[in-house]
């Protein structure tokens, strides 16, 4: 079974490991070349699905997977992995190039929240980008300042017992940063009481 494995015969491959499998059901080799290749295989299917173009970091990412599954070079899919990773480039770039634009036009405008997203964007499609790294580290560490201003802003309302400006002051946080931000979390939590 390994041998058509090998070579990217997946069917061949299939009726061998379940031959090995039908003769001692306890064979752990087999059993556990078959579910890799399985596995493999449904990466594989799933790249192949998200090969259009607004799928392109998808297919990279499973491609990806497949490269972790299966490291062995001398391997067909292990090779067909690298052939498409290697195809998926120019495409990956020029995408993170146009997110890139986009965060740009979007810091330019002031919008730092969606800025960001399009420098993560960026980041997802080429993760080398070391100006979208740059300029998404400088909008978080921004974002994080405002948000804490707003979250203390919004306790020192509470603490007056003026709820409706402290409920607003809450909600900015909300607006300005991700769910994964520790004010976002805080703001959402003391917005519970409202």
């Amino acid at each position: 079974g390994m041998a058509f494995y090998r070579m990217g015969e997946a069917d061949k491959a299939k009726v061998e490991f379940r031959k090995a499998l039908n003769l001692d059901r306890g064979n752990f080799k087999a059993s556990s070349s078959l579910a890799r290749m399985e596995s493999v295989l449904g990466s594989m299917k799933r790249a192949e699905q998200f090969g259009v173009r607004e799928r392109v970091i998808e297919a990279s990412q499973e491609w990806q997977i497949l490269l972790k599954i299966e490291t062995d070079p001398r391997n067909y899919f292990h090779r067909l992995a690298l052939r498409r990773q290697e195809e998926l480039q120019p495409q990956l770039k020029k995408l993170a190039e146009e997110h890139f634009a986009k965060g740009l036009s979007y810091q330019g405008e002031k919008n730092l929240k969606e800025a960001g997203m399009e420098f993560t964007l960026a980041l997802r499609a080429q993760p080398d980008y070391t100006e979208a790294r740059k300029r998404l580290k400088k909008i978080k560490a921004e974002l994080n300042r405002k948000a804490k201003y707003f979250y203390e802003q919004g306790v020192i309302y509470e603490e007056w017992g003026d709820k409706k400006q402290a409920g607003k002051s809450f909600k900015q946080v909300l607006d300005l940063v991700p769910p994964d931000n520790d004010y976002y979390r805080k703001a959402k939590e003391k917005l519970k009481r409202y």
